[in-house]
């Protein structure tokens, strides 16, 4: 989804203030001070995150696996090698 995507759903927000979005998350993995360390984002905090330069890849998280701790996502998502 591009920035320019959110234009309708911020006016579908504006017309429906009780309306409830869905929170999609991502398992990243990013370049850390030690190696690649894994972070778990939402979807709200992703727009934020999207000009990082130290992001690796992201996996997109099914809800029964967005409930899982880091390490097992980690270890279920490991950094691809290159």
């Amino acid at each position: 989804m591009l920035v320019a995507d959110l234009q309708p759903l911020a006016a579908t927000c504006a017309l429906f203030p009780g309306l409830f979005l869905m929170t999609d998350w991502y398992l990243v993995w990013i370049e850390g001070p030690r190696g690649p360390e894994p972070q778990k984002w939402s979807s709200e905090g992703l727009w934020g995150q999207l000009g990082r330069q130290d992001v690796i890849v992201r996996f997109p998280l099914t809800d029964r696996e967005a409930k899982l701790s880091l390490d097992r996502l980690a270890k279920d998502h490991p950094i691809p090698l290159k």
